[in-house]
């Protein structure tokens, strides 16, 4: 069952609002563009301020588009697991139903106090307050509502964008390895093969 959770972590993180690259990769970096007072344990006040913009900002909702999207993938997975395992499970759906419930919400809850606590080494108090009391405003809660449908499209457009960039960036490509003489010329029938492919 462990490999059903990583599978599912590894799709809710292809998802927005963050992959686990982005979170590790901002906590490496974190150090670097911290405020003046980064050695200094966050107040009360910014620690309050920063769980509550994650309460806005990360939830399920942000999660379960991702998930739901992958559910067919996820049940031939766990399919897959349980068969191997000689488990037979009488209703798999509800089964699924009652593992993506409590998946996404300890998923959620543990994104939660990761993001909250580099929100609070990363930003200052000020600007958590202020951060704060944006989301606490009807437009703030607007931006809050909006968020997971916007980016469930931004998602489709990404996937439309990656294949109109993929179709457009290959005769780039191709006339870059010429201009910048990166072709091998050791295998000449190789090398049209690759300038057919990218033409």
């Amino acid at each position: 069952m462990k490999s059903i959770a990583f599978c599912l972590l590894l799709l809710c993180l292809a998802g927005p609002p963050a992959a686990a690259e982005a979170v590790e990769g901002a906590t490496a970096t974190a150090t670097e563009d911290a405020p003046e007072n980064a050695g200094d344990p966050p107040s009360e006040s910014a620690v309050a301020d920063a769980t509550y913009i994650v309460e806005q900002t990360v939830t399920e909702r942000m999660f379960i588009g991702a998930l739901t999207r992958q559910r067919p993938l996820i049940l031939a997975a766990v399919k897959r697991e349980l068969d191997e395992r000689k488990i037979d499970i009488a209703d798999r759906e509800a089964f699924m139903d009652v593992f993506f419930d409590e998946f996404v919400a300890e998923f959620t809850r543990v994104m939660q106090g990761r993001i909250s606590e580099l929100f609070a080494e990363s930003l200052t108090e000020e600007e958590l307050s202020v951060i704060a009391a944006f989301y606490a405003t009807p437009s703030g809660q607007a931006l809050v509502e909006k968020t997971p449908p916007i980016m469930e499209k931004a998602t489709q457009f990404g996937a439309e964008a990656g294949l109109i960039t993929h179709k457009n960036v290959l005769p780039k490509v191709a006339a870059r390895l010429e201009a910048e003489s990166l072709l091998n010329d050791e295998d000449p029938q190789m090398m049209v093969r690759l300038m057919d492919y990218l033409r």
